[in-house]
């Protein structure tokens, strides 16, 4: 089983992986750059890359988009000792990092002038909806 440690650092190695994307000017920018082959391609190159850089034995990453999963691949070991690969139905524990990783995320934005936190969440996410609702 992964330890703790390393699901902290994975997340680490998430945003480390997403930063490149960040520095993006506007949501005009995005969709006339971003391609999911262009994306993953990179996330094939650069996810071994950090993990071994970070000593973390394994990741599972997904890219969701439209509430649908378009691209899911494991990276490393779920068990190092039994050499049990990951496979992207090891279930790992995202603890409360996401929490922190976000906050970040967000505080980013704001100092890019990109979002103003008082602003309504639904002026950022117009795509997006509660399950349900």
């Amino acid at each position: 089983m992964i330890k703790s440690h390393s699901v902290i650092i994975a997340a680490v190695i998430s945003t480390l992986i997403i930063l490149p994307f960040a520095t993006l000017n506007s949501p005009q920018a995005v969709n006339e750059n971003f391609s999911v082959e262009a994306f993953t391609n990179y996330l094939k190159e650069r996810i071994p890359q950090l993990m071994n850089a970070f000593d973390v034995p394994g990741v599972n990453i997904s890219l969701i988009e439209k509430y649908k999963n378009v691209w899911s691949r494991s990276f490393g070991y779920a068990d190092v000792e039994n050499k049990r690969k990951m496979t992207i139905d090891t279930c790992c524990r995202i603890e409360s990092i996401s929490k922190s990783v976000t906050a970040w995320g967000i505080m980013k934005l704001v100092e890019q002038n990109r979002i103003n936190l008082d602003d309504p969440f639904i002026k950022y996410i117009q795509n997006w909806k509660f399950p349900g609702v």
